[in-house]
């Protein structure tokens, strides 16, 4: 996906979590990681949590599939794209050559108005309909209504693990999210320990478009320990503002982003980074 190579494969989920572990496992960074994950990157990132539990420091997640899927649950434009999309013939004129996802679905689910710079940064890495091969794939592998069986097997498995572990877990959603929508949230509320949510407000799918800063800079306020909070009894959080009083576990990752040096750590730390 991305700017990686683009090898002759099936792209199915399971050639794409290969890929993510033979990366993690070449790069010799599996232990103590802090997960940030995204949609379909969620899924991945949960398995890849669900199997190294003990090499995982915390998860943050967004947009995240914590469960599998229905038709009957999506939004009618959305079901009917998906539907759309799965097929052989539609799918392919709609995703390889119509380019879909870039034109229409990116800009079009955050409520960030895209620049063309922002846009034609993610343009480069599918240029040509036999590029776009990966991503015609991925909405065949989203588990809707039990297919894929195997897809949803593993999604099924990593949901009931998250109910188990006590990993420190932070949860970013919007208020029109397509898939952590307000029952995800009182689900993740009720059922995940060690739990801390961030309400963004105006925010629909790709919500790293609009709220970049806040994503890179949030903790705990205090307000509870969600280390010892039982389940249904989770912590609120907050966003910390351009002064960087505190530090996060994902600001190295923001202050890389941004441009600034990891070096310029602040001091003190949080409840998160406590926790952590």
């Amino acid at each position: 996906m991305g700017k990686s190579d683009h090898p002759d494969i099936p792209y199915r989920y399971d050639d794409q979590y290969h890929y993510l572990r033979g990366f993690i496992d070449a790069l010799g960074i599996g232990s103590n990681l802090t997960l940030v994950i995204h949609d379909w990157g969620s899924a991945l990132g949960f398995r890849w949590a669900h199997e190294h539990e003990q090499d995982v420091r915390a998860i943050a997640f967004m947009e995240a599939m914590i469960h599998t899927l229905s038709f009957d649950d999506m939004l009618g434009s959305l079901r009917t794209a998906f539907r759309m999309m799965r097929a052989p013939g539609t799918g392919w004129l709609m995703v390889s050559v119509a380019n879909i996802y870039l034109r229409k679905m990116l800009p079009d689910l955050t409520c960030a108005t895209m620049s063309p710079e922002a846009l034609a940064y993610y343009r480069p890495a599918f240029p040509t309909v036999a590029s776009r091969r990966a991503v015609l794939q991925w909405p065949r592998e989203v588990p809707l209504d039990g297919a894929p069986g195997d897809n949803t097997a593993v999604v099924e498995a990593y949901r009931q693990w998250l109910t188990r572990t006590e990993i420190p877990k932070l949860l970013f959603h919007g208020n029109a999210g397509i898939s952590i929508k307000e029952a995800e949230v009182g689900w993740c509320r009720e059922n995940l320990s060690n739990l801390d949510v961030v309400d963004l407000g105006d925010e629909i799918h790709f919500v790293q478009e609009t709220h970049p800063d806040t994503i890179g800079t949030s903790y705990p306020d205090g307000t509870q320990n969600s280390e010892t909070a039982p389940k249904g009894e989770a912590g609120s959080v907050s966003s910390l503002d351009d002064g960087y009083e505190h530090q996060s576990p994902l600001l190295p990752l923001h202050q890389e982003m941004m441009g600034r040096s990891i070096a310029e750590d602040h001091a003190g730390g949080t409840e998160w980074d406590r926790r952590v």
